[in-house]
């Protein structure tokens, strides 16, 4: 505990310590920075307002493939994909067979390891964002959420 007497002068146990004196900032500084944190507030606000809105399609039921190079299976269950305008969601409804081929091929490839990554979700599904706009020759596809599941070992003799 630090009480007056000891400020500036070595303490009992030989720490000494220092108070540097705060300076006064005159009115006209403290006017402008006032001034300054309002309009940055406001700015900020201002931004806030305008965020990117994407409007959700759903390319339809879940895919079942098989995992690369794994006698597994591969259950996609939930795929939404944000598009950067509504009116491409027709151009979507309208090109769907090609949408559903390209997260087909592209989960298709995937191999075991990259699945069970521990950021898999994340990274596949920027992945495939990208994908979707190269295989659709647009570039619309804003996010891609996924989620899917793998299943053990697939017995062949079956």
């Amino acid at each position: 505990m630090v009480n007056a007497m000891s400020v500036g002068k070595p303490a009992a146990k030989g720490i000494c310590i220092e108070v540097n004196p705060v300076k006064s900032v005159s009115w006209k500084r403290t006017a402008a920075l006032m001034v300054c944190a309002v309009l940055m507030t406001a700015l900020l606000a201002a931004c806030g307002e305008a965020e990117f809105k994407t409007f959700p399609y759903d390319p339809g039921d879940q895919f079942i493939t098989n995992v690369s190079g794994q006698s597994r299976l591969m259950l996609v269950s939930t795929v939404m994909i944000d598009v950067a305008n509504s009116k491409y969601l027709d151009q979507l409804d309208d090109k769907n067979y090609v949408v559903r081929t390209i997260i087909t091929q592209f989960m298709t490839e995937q191999d075991y390891a990259t699945l069970s990554a521990s950021n898999a979700m994340a990274t596949l599904s920027a992945e495939l964002a990208l994908e979707l706009n190269r295989g659709l020759g647009y570039d619309y596809v804003y996010k891609v959420y996924l989620q899917f599941y793998t299943h053990g070992t697939v017995d062949p003799s079956r």
